[in-house]
């Protein structure tokens, strides 16, 4: 399958040069928190109707100070507070404004509950309750329908809030080597460097993590959960061959938003980026991988569809989504950096024959969309739907050790054809 060229127009010279300033997170080991903030659970969530308001009532262990703001492109509430465990029900019944509900690890110092509004609303009041005899502590958040002129002055307003936010899930992280990267976008992206002797670095992507859980399987388990396995599987396979340093961008249940998913695989000079999903579809006969790499019209209307579904990750997650974010394809346009998109397609038409030998895969296996995870300048990167959360059977395979045995296996044999096809044309 060839690879579109992304090129708005031609001429004898690139003028772009962008810097972007990368904040490389290091997302490696387990949730860390300080000993009162790992404590702390959620018991209970319920919702209400109070007068012409709606409430929200969360139940704690222990008292907290919330961080709660507005977001827009959709109307999203976001409830902030440090790192929790959750205890409640997994879903209790909307109400009022609110049609429905996330929670999660946002980051490791961050527990993140995010409400979608049927119409604008907003704060009206919060408090929290403190607990009579042996009960919970309650963080109570009174909500009230508004204009949308009152909805977009109350984003303005809870600016600061979220700022404050954002600086806490800065502070957060431990950044890798170096902090702070200041990249030049190159005219033409740089071959891997073929040395037969060298680790190879790659950077597996498990999807979705946190308050994004993803795909709701037919079995009742989360994407983000069986993404995590397999990648946890196919990382320990990589590496028992001696040939790779691999990094997973999330190794627990926390987001990571698109951008600095393939910014750490910049920062650290990665060679590969696989980003790992499985699929959902309305009709639960639908089975089989698929494999996409980046493309900005896409290659069909299936690939488009599950590009904008895991597109939206960033705002299911409560993170505000910059305008600027959109302009990366236009860059990527610019620069033509075609050698990358040719790298990715010629992982990507390793890898479909392999998987074929061991699991079943869509027919046009090979796809391409506009992921934003897969826009890395200089890193050939494949998104890989490894399956439908949707069919039981699927799901079950997916969720079983020998799936994750057979996926990982697959794509360990196509990464090694890969490299080695590398070094032999020494490109």
């Amino acid at each position: 399958m060839g690879v579109s060229v992304l090129r708005k127009g031609q001429g004898h010279c690139f003028r772009v040069l962008v810097a972007v300033s990368l904040m490389i997170c290091s997302i490696f080991g387990a949730i860390a928190g300080s000993a009162n903030a790992l404590d702390i659970r959620v018991e209970g969530i319920r919702f209400g109707i109070n007068q012409d308001k709606t409430r929200l009532v969360i139940e704690l262990n222990s008292d907290v100070k919330p961080t709660v703001f507005a977001l827009n492109n959709p109307d999203r509430i976001v409830i902030d507070m440090p790192a929790a465990s959750w205890h409640a029900a997994r879903r209790v019944e909307t109400k009022g404004v609110i049609s429905k509900y996330r929670y999660g690890m946002f980051n490791p110092e961050t527990f993140r509950i995010v409400l979608d509004l049927k119409t604008s609303a907003v704060v009206d009041r919060q408090f929290v309750m403190k607990p009579a005899g042996n009960g919970n502590y309650r963080l109570v958040i009174d909500l009230k329908s508004a204009t949308r002129a009152q909805y977009t002055a109350h984003v303005k307003s809870t600016k600061a809030a979220r700022d404050a936010a954002d600086r806490q899930q800065s502070a957060g992280k431990t950044s890798v080597e170096p902090p702070l990267r200041t990249t030049q976008i190159p005219k033409t992206a740089p071959k891997p460097k073929p040395n037969a002797q060298a680790k190879r670095i790659i950077v597996v992507d498990p999807g979705h993590g946190g308050n994004d859980p993803g795909n709701l399987g037919s079995i009742g388990i989360y994407e983000k959960d069986v993404v995590l396995a397999i990648s946890k599987e196919l990382e320990k396979r990589l590496e028992a061959t001696g040939r790779y340093d691999v990094r997973l961008t999330r190794t627990s249940d926390v987001y990571i938003r698109h951008s600095d998913r393939f910014q750490m695989a910049e920062g650290i000079g990665a060679q590969l980026f696989i980003s790992i999903h499985a699929d959902s579809f309305g009709n639960a006969s639908q089975r089989g991988a698929s494999v996409y790499t980046l493309n900005e019209r896409g290659s069909d209307v299936q690939a488009n569809r599950v590009a904008r579904r895991e597109n939206q990750s960033d705002i299911l997650a409560g993170v505000e989504v910059e305008e600027i974010e959109d302009d990366v394809v236009g860059i990527l346009a610019d620069l033509a950096l075609t050698e990358t998109l040719n790298f990715s397609a010629q992982f990507a038409e390793f890898l479909v024959p392999e998987l074929k030998k061991d699991i079943r895969v869509l027919g046009n296996t090979h796809r391409e969309a506009n992921f934003k995870v897969l826009k890395s300048f200089t890193v050939p990167s494949v998104l890989f739907e490894t399956g439908y959360l949707t069919n039981r059977t699927e799901a079950k395979f997916l969720n079983s050790v020998e799936g994750r045995r057979k996926i990982a296996v697959a794509v360990q044999r196509a990464v090694d054809r890969y490299f080695a096809n590398i070094i032999a044309t020494g490109n």
